[in-house]
């Protein structure tokens, strides 16, 4: 019953910036929160450190394959994919930024103006 009338209370409040939705995200965040981790010797961790060094560990050793080369299935794979760009426009775009280049474009802006999420100035028609 109470966990249908929270549900009913989102719905209604929902994301607006409220106190429920403000109390929400922190028990949220609280709930989710690792506060210690026990190794299978039995061994707690409660520090910080160690639980980011046991979850690094953990995960790298889950997600590694060692010895196992995928280069031919990665060429395989590249074949099918299609080059929108020249190999002169790929090192133009992994060229290093220098200051000099920054500056250049910053000047260009309008004050007050930014970017859009395309990277082109937002001009009104």
């Amino acid at each position: 019953m109470w966990k249908q009338k929270s549900r009913n209370q989102w719905l209604r409040e929902g994301d607006r910036n409220t106190r429920f939705f403000h109390k929400s995200v922190v028990q949220n965040i609280h709930h989710n929160k690792i506060v210690r981790l026990q190794r299978e010797g039995g061994i707690v961790l409660k520090t910080e450190e160690d639980l980011e060094q046991e979850l690094n560990t953990f995960f790298k050793e889950l997600l590694e394959e060692p010895g196992v080369d995928r280069g031919g299935a990665i060429e395989h794979v590249m074949r099918f994919i299609p080059r929108k760009i020249t190999d002169a426009q790929n090192e133009a775009l992994l060229r290093p930024i220098d200051r000099q280049d920054l500056d250049e474009v910053v000047k260009q802006m309008d004050i007050g103006k930014a970017p859009s999420l395309e990277g082109f100035m937002s001009h009104p028609p």
